[in-house]
């Protein structure tokens, strides 16, 4: 079925590459049959200057920025240079500014949303894509056609800059669950590794330079031939409106990687035969499994609700053929899944869980096999969040939500260590067990009030469930360890812990969450999420204590605030606030009219609507 020497030509197959003299302008559309693509011919002997200046950098090809949507040359230019040596990848951005008196840079923080903020992006995937192909996927607002890889990595690693010096890196990936049919672009922010990035404020320009070591994206260095997906982008603010500019344009959003160009290491490769070897072999399992994935996916086209049963036969029989030819080796575990779940066979799929603990799929077999999972398997999972590996102490809790989520009778088994976990060395576990506690303690509400929680959450108080809020020791426990990761340096971390602070409802969050909106160095989405949280815990301590002297202490601390947060100039800020507006007196009408009127993002006059329409219909006047 797979043609071992055609998946290698594809795999190294030539490249028509673009080798740049000068700074290049790359035109063209940036789709894979025309792909945008920069030949790096040469290594460096000596690491180049990142203090600004190009000393160094002569040797390095150059390129200049287009248009995101249209591909033509950008005004003001930005240069690019990209080289390489044995340890790093160099890439160095000169972005020719005539304002640089109105450089945007609200981000203060590591992992703030730099993209609010003039800024630079390098996008990275170390493994080419010969095309890609729309692939019909369930999202939480319905469905969607987005680009999956046909041949290549689904993941890639996203490192940002504003023009402040402050960074953002990221691990992120595109993928597609065939078996619940729903697309999930997982974008990890507590992925934090060691990277230098420098930035240079002049006359007419700004410049950023970075040194991204090969091994802090899991690689070593290249090998020739080789190719890397890739893109650079850089997002205007300073003259007004946000512009947004790409070497390879042509795509939805930075993020399209369909869009992306390629980068050709030509130059005298630093791998041994063996190591060569390795990544040829690796590159044809690659190919192979993902024609099984598409497969899987292909499904989605036939039925986008429910797949018949039949449908998963050829499914099932392309997965058999991969394990049969290819044997135990990369990608074997996820071949495995997939084959138990077409087979739609929950015994198989729990012994392909005793087979692949570790495996990346764990978490989605546990997805199927919810409360169907025996006992012991979840102790095989739950021991797994004492691994030495994060990735896996990660995967292990992603897995035991799922089993939460299903209510599986077990689910509170290992709790107490997940609970643990929240103070986790790697910031990625400490994210993924701050959701783990916060699904099991609002499971009970969560299925209760179905997935639309903004809908419930903003319903006028009288129609809320008395079983909003719960209280144990164990939730008693996790709070405190919940509340110190607001001051966690990784926003990932901060956000998963504002996220699952709301869901518990306790109102001893309240003072942590106000001051960490009163931050300044808090950035906007930081911010929405905060006003999120402090919206839905103070409305379900109102509605359940009816207490008159805690509501009118609430009112007192965050009255105001909310009064006034359609103000926020971040948008979703905004919008949250008076989404959530929690107080339900005439005195704060006034301040409502005025937000439907004038407040500058369009949700957040759209709530202010809604609200005054709500009130008007309860009898509810402004004195």
């Amino acid at each position: 079925m797979f043609d071992s020497g055609l998946l290698l030509l594809a795999a190294l197959g030539l490249l028509t590459a673009v080798a740049a003299v000068g700074c290049q302008t790359q035109g063209g559309a940036g789709i894979p049959s025309g792909r945008t693509a920069l030949k790096l011919t040469r290594t460096l002997r000596e690491p180049p200057a990142l203090d600004g200046s190009l000393d160094g950098w002569d040797q390095a090809p150059c390129v200049s920025l287009v248009t995101l949507k249209d591909g033509v040359p950008a005004k003001p230019a930005t240069e690019v240079r990209v080289a390489y040596d044995r340890d790093n990848l160099y890439v160095h951005f000169t972005c020719h500014e005539p304002a640089t008196d109105k450089l945007v840079a609200t981000g203060g923080g590591r992992d703030d949303d730099l993209w609010q903020d003039d800024s630079v992006e390098v996008f990275l995937a170390p493994e080419p894509v010969a095309d890609f192909e729309p692939i019909p996927a369930s999202t939480h607002k319905g469905w969607k056609t987005f680009h999956y890889p046909v041949h290549g990595e689904r993941e890639y690693w996203h490192l940002a800059v504003n023009c402040r010096g402050v960074r953002l890196d990221a691990r992120n990936e595109t993928r597609i669950n065939p078996v619940n049919r729903t697309f999930d672009g997982w974008f990890s922010l507590a992925w934090d590794r060691e990277w230098t990035a420098k930035v240079k404020v002049g006359k007419g320009r700004w410049v950023a330079a970075m040194a991204i070591p090969f091994k802090a994206l899991g690689r070593s260095s290249p090998g020739s031939p080789e190719r890397w997906r890739a893109n650079f982008c850089r997002t205007r603010y300073a003259g007004g409106r946000p512009r947004y500019f790409a070497w390879s344009p042509g795509g939805a959003g930075f993020h399209d990687t369909s869009a992306h160009g390629e980068l050709a290491f030509a130059a005298q490769s630093f791998k041994s035969a063996e190591e060569m070897r390795a990544d040829a072999e690796r590159l044809i399992r690659l190919g192979a499994f993902v024609q099984v994935e598409r497969i899987a996916l292909a499904l989605l086209q036939r039925d986008k609700e429910y797949p018949p049963r039949k449908s998963y036969k050829r499914l099932a029989k392309a997965a058999k053929v991969f394990l049969d030819e290819f044997g135990p080796g990369a990608f074997a575990d996820g071949a495995a899944f997939l084959l138990a779940a077409a087979t739609r066979d929950a015994d198989k799929l729990a012994e392909v869980i005793r087979k692949y603990p570790k495996s990346e799929w764990v978490d989605d077999a546990a997805a199927n096999l919810g409360r169907k999972a025996p006992e012991e398997l979840i102790d095989l999972v739950g021991k797994r969040l004492s691994d030495p590996s994060a990735a896996v102490r990660a995967n292990a809790a992603r897995a035991l939500t799922h089993f939460a989520l299903r209510r599986h009778p077990q689910r509170a088994k290992y709790l107490e260590e997940v609970v643990a976990r929240i103070k986790d060395p790697d910031p990625i576990v400490r994210l993924e067990a701050a959701y783990m506690a916060n699904v099991y303690h609002a499971a009970g509400r969560y299925l209760n009030h179905g997935r639309d929680e903004e809908a419930y959450y903003t319903r006028p108080p009288r129609k809320w469930k008395p079983f909003v809020r719960s209280s144990t020791p164990l939730e008693r426990k996790a709070i405190p360890l919940l509340i110190d990761n607001l001051g966690h340096s990784n926003v990932g971390v901060r956000v998963a812990a504002i996220w699952s602070l709301r869901n518990m409802g306790d109102e001893s969050a309240i003072p942590h969450l106000l001051r960490l909106f009163r931050d300044p160095g808090q950035s906007g989405f930081v911010r929405s999420k905060v006003v999120e949280a402090m919206g839905v815990i103070t409305q379900a301590v109102r509605s359940e204590k009816k207490d008159p002297a805690l509501d009118a202490e609430l009112e007192r601390k965050l009255g105001q605030l909310y009064a006034n947060v359609w103000k926020d100039p971040d948008g979703a800020t905004a919008e949250y606030g008076v989404k959530y507006f929690p107080f339900f007196k005439p005195k704060y009408i006034p301040g409502l009219q005025e937000a439907a009127g004038k407040a500058r993002h369009k949700g957040a006059r759209l709530w202010a609507r809604n609200k005054l329409a709500e009130y008007e219909k309860r009898g509810v006047g402004a004195k």
